[in-house]
C-alpha cells in the first residue's frame, strides 16, 4: 500500500502536465477533430517513452530524473521493485512541477490571445493530416507510416530479436523496415528509383564519404563518453553492446553483413530515400532534422539518442547534397562496420587501444575530428553544388 501512496502522490504532477499540454491543444485548435490531430503524435511519443522502463539495463539516475516522462516510468519500476530513492524521488516531482508552472502559463498566455481564439477556418494551422491523403511523398504519411513501423520494431522486432538475435535483426531490417517502404512507394505507384534517389554519382564523393568516416566514428564515440558522464550508462548494457559487436572466431564477415551492411541498405532506403524524400518540400533544414531525429527515435535507445540522431543529420546531408542513396548508404556502412572493428580489434592494435580503450584520451581527439570534419564536408558540399550547376548547363 505504501508503494502506491508514493506513485499516486508521484501522479498528480504528472497528471497536471499532462491536461495544462491538452490545455494548449485545445485551446488552439478550432474543433474537436483538429485537437485530436494534434493529440495523436503526443501520445504516441508518450507511450514510446513511457516503455523504456521495459527495456533492460535502464535505472533512474539523476540524468533521467530530469527527463519528462521517462523519469515516472523508471520511478514507478523502482518503486514497485522495492528500490525508492528519496532524493532521486523529489528530482522527478520537482522537475515536473516546473514544467507544470511552464506548462499553464502557456496555456493562459495562448487562452489570452485573441488571434488564437479568434481565428478562422483559412487561417493555416499546425493539423496533422494534410489535405492530399493519397500522397504518400507528404509529411503527413510519412509520420504517420513512421508511427506504424515503430510500432511494428517494438512489438514483433523486439520479439524476433529475444529469440534470435541475429535472425532477428535480418528480420526487422528486412520485413520491418526495408520491405514496408518498398511496398508502400510500389502501391502508391511512385517513382521509386527518383523517390529513394537511386543515382549515379562521382567517384569523388565515395573517396570524401570514406575520408570522413573516421572523424565521424571518433565524434560519435566522444559524445558516448560525454551523455555517459550525465547519464551514468549500466554495465549491463554496455555488456550488451559489446556482446553484439563482437564477432565470433571467423565470423567477422557475417558480423559486417548483419551490423553493417544490412542496415546500411535497408535503413537508408527507409530514412533517406523515402522519408527525407516526403520532408523535401518543407525546406533543406526542417527535412534534415526531421528525418535524423525519427532515425534517432527509431533505434528506441536514450543512450544512443543523440550520436545516432547527429549521424542522421550527416546523412541526410550526404543525401541531399549528393542526390544519391549509395553515398549515405556507404557512410552508414563504414560508421558501423568501423565501430564493429573497434570493438574487435581495439585492444589489439596500439593505436586504437591508446584512445579508444581509453574514455578521457579519446575526448582530445573531437576538436581536431570536428574541424576535419567540417573542412570535408564543406568540400563536399562545394564539389557537389558544383557538379549540379554543371549538369544544369
Amino acid at each position: 500500500l505504501s508503494n502506491f501512496g508514493l506513485i499516486l502522490i508521484a501522479l498528480l504532477p504528472l497528471v497536471t502536465l499532462m491536461a495544462a499540454v491538452m490545455l494548449s491543444i485545445s485551446t488552439y485548435a478550432r474543433n474537436i477533430k483538429e485537437a485530436q490531430s494534434y493529440q495523436m503524435p503526443i501520445m504516441f511519443g508518450g507511450m514510446m517513452l513511457a516503455m523504456i522502463s521495459m527495456l533492460p539495463g535502464f535505472e533512474l539516475t539523476v540524468g533521467f530524473a530530469l527527463i519528462p516522462i521517462i523519469n515516472f516510468s523508471l520511478l514507478f519500476k523502482e518503486i514497485m521493485m522495492g528500490n525508492f530513492d528519496l532524493f532521486k524521488f523529489l528530482i522527478v516531482i520537482g522537475s515536473t512541477v516546473a514544467l507544470d508552472i511552464v506548462a499553464i502559463l502557456f496555456s493562459l498566455k495562448l487562452f489570452n490571445k485573441e488571434s488564437v481564439l479568434f481565428r478562422t477556418a483559412e487561417e493555416k494551422s499546425l493539423k496533422f493530416w494534410g489535405k492530399d491523403k493519397k500522397n504518400v511523398l507528404s509529411p503527413q504519411i510519412a509520420f504517420l507510416f513512421f508511427l506504424l513501423i515503430l510500432l511494428a520494431l517494438f512489438y514483433q522486432g523486439a520479439a524476433w530479436q529475444s529469440a534470435d538475435i541475429s535472425s532477428g535483426l535480418i528480420k526487422t531490417q528486412i520485413f520491418i523496415i526495408l520491405l514496408p517502404t518498398i511496398l508502400l512507394l510500389r502501391i502508391s505507384r511512385s517513382n521509386i528509383k527518383s523517390t529513394i534517389g537511386l543515382n549515379r554519382t562521382e567517384p569523388v564523393n565515395f573517396l570524401l564519404t570514406a575520408l570522413m568516416a573516421i572523424p565521424m566514428i571518433v565524434i560519435a564515440v566522444s559524445l558516448g563518453e560525454l551523455i555517459n558522464l550525465v547519464f551514468p550508462i549500466s554495465q549491463s548494457y554496455l555488456e550488451r553492446m559489446q556482446e553484439l559487436l563482437t564477432a565470433e572466431p571467423g565470423n567477422l564477415l557475417n558480423t559486417l553483413l548483419l551490423l553493417a551492411v544490412l542496415p546500411g541498405i535497408c535503413e537508408e532506403t527507409m530514412f533517406r530515400g523515402y522519408i527525407l524524400s516526403a520532408f523535401r518540400k518543407s525546406g533543406f533544414s526542417t527535412a534534415l532534422i526531421i528525418s535524423a531525429l525519427l532515425f534517432g527515435i527509431l533505434h528506441l535507445d536514450p543512450f544512443r539518442l543523440i550520436p545516432v540522431t547527429l549521424l542522421g543529420v550527416y546523412l541526410g546531408f550526404l543525401m541531399l547534397r549528393s542526390n544519391s542513396i549509395y553515398i549515405p548508404m556507404f557512410a552508414h556502412f563504414l560508421n558501423n562496420g568501423l565501430a564493429v572493428l573497434i570493438t574487435n580489434f581495439g585492444d589489439k592494435i596500439p593505436f586504437l587501444e591508446y584512445f579508444f580503450q581509453d574514455s578521457i584520451r579519446i575526448l582530445w581527439l573531437l576538436i581536431p575530428s570536428i574541424f576535419i570534419m567540417y573542412a570535408l564536408l564543406k568540400l563536399f558540399n562545394r564539389i557537389n553544388l558544383t557538379q549540379q550547376v554543371i549538369g544544369e548547363d
